[in-house]
C-alpha cells in the first residue's frame, strides 16, 4: 500500500550554527511548509494514482476556486470508480524551499528539493516511497524514507519558493491528460474506451408473449455498475436484468413502447441505450413495406396487406393515384385460372395498395399497378405468392450472398426427380433485362407454351420502347426489330444502371431483402468465356428438366424468344439473368445453358429482349 507525504518536525532552532534562535521567524517558516506539503501530498496521491497500473482517465472535469473563480486544477474519475484532484501551481508562490517531482535521467519519477533529486544511501527516492521530513536543531532540513536518514542541508530563509502543487501545466488531448512537471517533463494519462452499455440489436418485432432475449455489454464497467430498465408499462412487459441479458416478457399482444435502458458507474458515469418493441400483430392490414419497399412483395398467409405507393426501394412518389388495378394473376400452370382466387381485392388509401387474399391462401403470382385519372399504370407490384417455404443458402460457385433456393415467381423448389406438375411450378417468371415486371413463364414440361394468366392478357410491339414507356406498360413485350435486338431505342451508360449490381436499383425485380446476383467471375456459375462445353460446375440432370451448381437446382425453364415466338424451349434451354450488363452492347448478360443442340454453358451476353429467370441473392452477405 502507498503512503501519504508526511512532515514530521523533531525540533525548531535557529538557521544555521552562528545564528540567534528567533523562534517566531522559524515557527511561521515550518507552519507554512507544513500547510504546503500538507496541500502537495493530495498531487504525490494524484499522481501515484496516475502511474499505478491499469489506471486510465475516465473523465476530466475542470476545477475553479470557488472564492476567486480561477482555475486551479483539475478533477479525473478513472476507470476503477477513484476521483482525485490535481493542482497547479499558484502564481505567487510563499518562500520556502520548493519541493516537487522530476524525472530523473532514467525517465522515472523521482522526489527533489530546490530542483535536484533527493538521495538516501546515494539511491534516488522513487515517487511511490514516502519521504518523512524534519529540522533539526541546527535548522538542517533531513528526510528518512524506509528508517535511513539523510541530511539535505539548512533550510533557506528567503528566495527559494514553495510550490503549493508539484504540476505546472496541464492540457487534455484527444488521447489522454497530459500533466506538466515542475522541470518541464510530462505525465500522460490515457483515456480508456468510454463507460457505454452496449447493445447491439435495439429494435425488436413480437407477435408471442415469449421472452425477448437482449444480450448486453458495459465497455469500462466498474465494480458498482448497475444495468436497468425504465420507462415501460409493468402491465405491458415483464422486464429482467442479469450480468448479460436483459429478458423482456411482453404481456399482451399489442403494446409497442420505448425502453430506456442505462448502466450507472455509481462514480457519475451514465450510459443510456433506447430499446424499441413494437407488436407485429398490427389493426388493418400488415405493411409489406415495414422493413424497406421493393418491386416484388412475398405473402405467406392469407390475409390483408398494405405496402406503401413509392417507386422500388426509393421514397420516391408514384404520383398522383386515381386508383389501384389487379392487372393479372396465375397459379403457375395452365389450368384455366378463377379470377380473383389469388388476390381477392386491391384498393389503395392514403399512401399505401391494399390488397387482400382470399381466406384460404392460394398460391400463384399476380402483378398490382396503381392507375392515375386516365388509366395510365403510374407503377406496378409483383405479388409472390410461394406454395412451400423459400429457404436460402450460400453456394460459392453462384455467389458469395445466400442465394434462394428457387427461381424469382416459382411457387415450390426444382425437385429432384421429375414430377410435370411440381417441374412447371419450380420454373418460375421470366424477365427482360433490365425491366422490372414479370411476363408468365413456361406452363408445359417440354416445348412450348406459357401459363395462364386471369386478367390482361400479355401482348408485345416492336421495339424500341422507352424506360417511362416500359413503365406504363408492364403487360406488353418487346421484341427485336430489323435492326436491334434490344427492347430500348439507344445504348447507353444509363442502361448499364437499369439492374444496377453492386447496389440494388429501383428496378430491382427481387423481394424485400434480396436483390440480382453480380456476374461474379470467381464464381463458376459467372466465369467468363462462351460455348464452355466443360461441366466442371454444371451437373447435367436432363431426364428432369434441371442441372445443378453444388447445392442449387435450376430447372431448364426455357425462355421468352425476342423474335415474338412467345415461351420456348422447356426442358430444353434456360437463361438465367445477372445484375451487369454487356457494356456497349444491346445484351445483358447471362448464363445461357442448353441441352438440345450439345450440351453447353454460355456465361456471356444475351440480347435483352429475351425473357430469362431470376434467382435472387440476399442484399447482405451477412
Amino acid at each position: 500500500m502507498k503512503k501519504f507525504f508526511t512532515l514530521v518536525v523533531l525540533a525548531l532552532l535557529a538557521v544555521g550554527c552562528t545564528m540567534e534562535y528567533d523562534d517566531t521567524g522559524i515557527r511561521d517558516l515550518i507552519n507554512g511548509l507544513d500547510v504546503r506539503i500538507s496541500k502537495l501530498e493530495n498531487d504525490i496521491s494524484a499522481l501515484q494514482s496516475a502511474v499505478g497500473d491499469g489506471k486510465f482517465v475516465r473523465k476530466v472535469e475542470e476545477y475553479k476556486d470557488p472564492e476567486t473563480g480561477r482555475t486551479t486544477g483539475i478533477t479525473v474519475t478513472y476507470t476503477d470508480g477513484n476521483v482525485v484532484h490535481f493542482n497547479i501551481v499558484p502564481t505567487d508562490p510563499s518562500e520556502g524551499p520548493v519541493f516537487s517531482v522530476i524525472r530523473n535521467g532514467a525517465g522515472e519519477l523521482v522526489w527533489a528539493v530546490d530542483g535536484i533529486a533527493i538521495k538516501v544511501d546515494g539511491e534516488e527516492v522513487p515517487v511511490y516511497e514516502t519521504p518523512v521530513f524534519s529540522i533539526d536543531e541546527e535548522g538542517n532540513l533531513w528526510v528518512e524514507v524506509a528508517g535511513k536518514k539523510t541530511n539535505l542541508g539548512p533550510v533557506a530563509t528567503g528566495g527559494a519558493t514553495l510550490q503549493d502543487g508539484i504540476f505546472t501545466d496541464l492540457a487534455v488531448t484527444d488521447d489522454a491528460v497530459v500533466l506538466t512537471l515542475s522541470d518541464g517533463t510530462t505525465v500522460n494519462i490515457p483515456f480508456a474506451e468510454a463507460f457505454k452499455l452496449n447493445i447491439d440489436t435495439t429494435e425488436y418485432e413480437y407477435e408471442t408473449m415469449d421472452p425477448i432475449i437482449i444480450p448486453y455489454t458495459v465497455s469500462a464497467k466498474t465494480s458498482g455498475t448497475v444495468v436497468a430498465v425504465s420507462g415501460y408499462n409493468p402491465k405491458a412487459f415483464k422486464v429482467e436484468v442479469d450480468d448479460a441479458n436483459i429478458v423482456i416478457t411482453p404481456l399482451k399482444l399489442t403494446e409497442s413502447a420505448v425502453l430506456l435502458a442505462y448502466a450507472d458507474s455509481k462514480v457519475g458515469l451514465t450510459s443510456f441505450v433506447n430499446i424499441v418493441i413494437n407488436s407485429a400483430i398490427e389493426e388493418g392490414p400488415k405493411n409489406l413495406g415495414k422493413k424497406g419497399t421493393a418491386n416484388c412483395y412475398l405473402v405467406t398467409e392469407a390475409g390483408e396487406y398494405k405496402f406503401p405507393l413509392v417507386k422500388g426501394n426509393t421514397e420516391e412518389s408514384v404520383g398522383a393515384v386515381a386508383k389501384a388495378a389487379l392487372l393479372w394473376e396465375t397459379w403457375n400452370n395452365q389450368d384455366a385460372v378463377t379470377p380473383n382466387s389469388v388476390i381477392a381485392s386491391v384498393d389503395y388509401s392514403g399512401d399505401f395498395i391494399t390488397f387482400a387474399t382470399p381466406a384460404t391462401l392460394k398460391p400463384g403470382n399476380a402483378l398490382i399497378a396503381a392507375l392515375d385519372a386516365n388509366d395510365e399504370v403510374l407503377w406496378s407490384w409483383h405479388i409472390w405468392i410461394p406454395a412451400t417455404p423459400i429457404t436460402d443458402a450460400v453456394e460459392q460457385n453462384y455467389s458469395v450472398k445466400a442465394a434462394m433456393s428457387r427461381n424469382l415467381g416459382a411457387l415450390v423448389d426444382t425437385p429432384a426427380i421429375l414430377d410435370p406438375v411440381a417441374t412447371v411450378e419450380s420454373f418460375g417468371l421470366l424477365y427482360e433485362w433490365g425491366r422490372k415486371d414479370p411476363f408468365p413463364g413456361l406452363g408445359v414440361v417440354s416445348g412450348t407454351g406459357a401459363i395462364t394468366v386471369a386478367g390482361t392478357e400479355m401482348t408485345s410491339q416492336v421495339a424500341p420502347m422507352t424506360v417511362e414507356e416500359a413503365i406504363k406498360n408492364p403487360t406488353v413485350y418487346v421484341i427485336k426489330n430489323e435492326t436491334s435486338k434490344d427492347w430500348l431505342p439507344e445504348i447507353t451508360d444509363e442502361v448499364g444502371k437499369l439492374w444496377g449490381e453492386t447496389e440494388k436499383s429501383v428496378y430491382d425485380p427481387c423481394p424485400v431483402g434480396y436483390m440480382l446476383p453480380q456476374r461474379n467471375t470467381s464464381c463458376g456459375f459467372w466465369d467468363s468465356g462462351t460455348n464452355l462445353n466443360d461441366r466442371e460446375y454444371f451437373a447435367l440432370d436432363a431426364d428432369n428438366c434441371c442441372y445443378t451448381v453444388g447445392s442449387m437446382i435450376f430447372p431448364l425453364a426455357g425462355y421468352i424468344a425476342e423474335d415474338g415466338e412467345g415461351q420456348k424451349k422447356a426442358g430444353a434451354r434456360t437463361i438465367v439473368w445477372s445484375a451487369r450488363w454487356d457494356s456497349g452492347t444491346e445484351n445483358g448478360y447471362g448464363m445461357y445453358g442448353y441441352i438440345d443442340d450439345g450440351i453447353k454453358f454460355k456465361r456471356a451476353g444475351q440480347v435483352r429482349t429475351r425473357g430469362g429467370s431470376v434467382r435472387c441473392v440476399a442484399e447482405s452477405a451477412e
